[in-house]
């Protein structure tokens, strides 16, 4: 399924900043509660936050940085009908979600996400939608002027389902977004889309039916330096985030999924202009 191209005539302006962070993951629900607690007490907020089955429990996998920050709410394990519920809570007293992700245990969909009160332009978000409804939202939004910036796919009885977030910006940036592509298709894209000047800016794994897909997001805004890797298992990551962070790389983006019975993660790293 192609879920987006498109092309503007100018370019984002999202840069890295050197902020201290700090990124864990196979956390399961207490554990991460507890890092969650210690974190955000150390003056921290949440950047990202990924869910994923292991072991036949909730696992997690997470961001956090040490930065100036709007007021902010951070919840998982959220049905979608208790998501829906927050989510209107929180639209009333004036925030916003800068981030959801869906991720399945045990047969059912839960929800994580991050409101804050940053500004923005207007915004859309929609979950649970099939294969067929993201690409009709996602034409209905586009011919309106907006651009996604978050997606996140997960399984539900076997198929795909989305969650997803746009924003209408007035600045302008060409930017290509697709979902359901196996790795050996995302990694095609990943190359031609390098080759064309596009940096990735999202990247979410998912497993629907015994096969693993990704969904992602490159844009033209500037950076520094910058680093993908995919289809990683647990040693793989940890000495690739080892390198890329003596390095010098902030971690950006964090997804943690399922590959048949094993956890593999996602990543993108950026080094700070």
């Amino acid at each position: 399924m192609k879920i987006a191209t498109w092309a503007a005539g100018l370019l984002c302006a999202t840069l890295a900043q050197a902020n201290e962070w700090h990124a864990y993951y196979r956390l399961t629900s207490d554990a991460y509660q507890a890092k969650f607690d210690e974190m955000v007490d150390q003056g921290y907020r949440l950047n990202s936050v990924s869910g994923y089955e292991r072991d036949g429990q909730p696992n997690f996998a997470v961001i956090f940085e040490k930065r100036e920050t709007t007021a902010w709410w951070s919840h998982s394990g959220m049905t979608s009908d208790v998501y829906q519920q927050k989510f209107d809570k929180y639209l009333k007293q004036g925030y916003r979600v800068v981030q959801v992700d869906g991720y399945t245990v045990d047969e059912t969909a839960y929800y994580a996400a991050i409101w804050d009160k940053s500004p923005s332009g207007a915004w859309m978000t929609r979950h649970g939608m099939t294969a067929d409804s993201a690409q009709e939202y996602f034409d209905e939004y586009l011919s309106q002027g907006y651009r996604m910036t978050d997606i996140s796919g997960y399984e539900v009885a076997c198929a795909e389902r989305f969650a997803a977030i746009w924003e209408k910006t007035s600045t302008g940036c060409e930017w290509q977004a697709y979902a359901n592509m196996t790795s050996a298709e995302y990694q095609s894209r990943f190359d031609q889309y390098v080759a064309e000047g596009y940096r990735l800016v999202d990247v979410d794994g998912y497993q629907a039916d015994g096969v693993v897909y990704y969904a992602a997001i490159w844009d033209k805004s500037p950076s520094g330096a910058w680093v993908a890797r995919h289809g990683m298992d647990s040693p793989t990551f940890q000495a690739e985030f080892d390198k890329y962070k003596q390095k010098g790389y902030v971690l950006r983006t964090l997804s943690g999924y399922n590959a048949g019975g094993e956890d593999r993660y996602a990543a993108i790293w950026v080094k700070p202009t």
